[in-house]
């Protein structure tokens, strides 16, 4: 999936449709992090306004946020010393 956002993005859809726009920034508020790249991208360009990519950025943290979990650090930490 990043690879076809990525190319989206880099081939100036961006100026083509706004239906690519939605879905950078439909996928970035779901807690895609390289489409929050691509969102930045396209406010930078201004392709983006600033409501947008502000909204877009609160809902990428919240879902971040909600995502955290003490038990879920454990476990990573766990598998960490397996590995290591």
């Amino acid at each position: 999936m990043r690879t076809a956002q990525s190319g989206l993005l880099r081939g100036n859809c961006w100026q083509s449709s706004s239906s690519n726009e939605t879905l950078f920034i439909l996928s970035a508020r779901a807690g895609y992090k390289e489409a929050l790249d691509d969102v930045r991208i396209g406010f930078k360009r201004g392709y983006v306004t600033t409501d947008e990519y502000a909204n877009t950025l609160r809902a990428y943290q919240q879902g971040h946020d909600e995502a955290k979990s003490d038990l879920r650090d454990e476990a990573f930490a766990f598998v960490l010393n397996l590995i290591l």
